[in-house]
């Protein structure tokens, strides 16, 4: 749990390829949504029963062969800005 809490905090957008629901991609997303971290899910057959999960969470689906999903993600990227550093960063959330 230690190493989840680590990647969600360190980082600028989660894009969890698969998992399930009570893995550790789940619990890594839970914890980028507490810190407002943007997460995307991907949506293939093999990504298991997380980017259902998700979707009904409220959170963007990605299909990795949509030209137009790629692009919405890529300008998201784009637009991102490093997380502010104001000290120490929080890891018993």
């Amino acid at each position: 749990m230690a190493r989840n809490r680590l990647i969600a905090a360190l980082a600028g957008l989660v894009l969890p390829v698969e998992g399930s629901s009570s893995g550790g991609t789940a619990h890594t997303v839970r914890l980028a949504r507490r810190l407002g971290r943007p997460v995307w899910a991907v949506r293939w057959p093999g990504a298991g029963g997380l980017a259902r999960i998700l979707e009904g969470e409220g959170i963007l689906a990605l299909d990795p062969f949509s030209p137009a999903d790629l692009r919405r993600l890529a300008e998201t990227l784009a637009g991102l800005s490093p997380p502010p550093r104001r000290g120490p960063i929080r890891l018993d959330l």
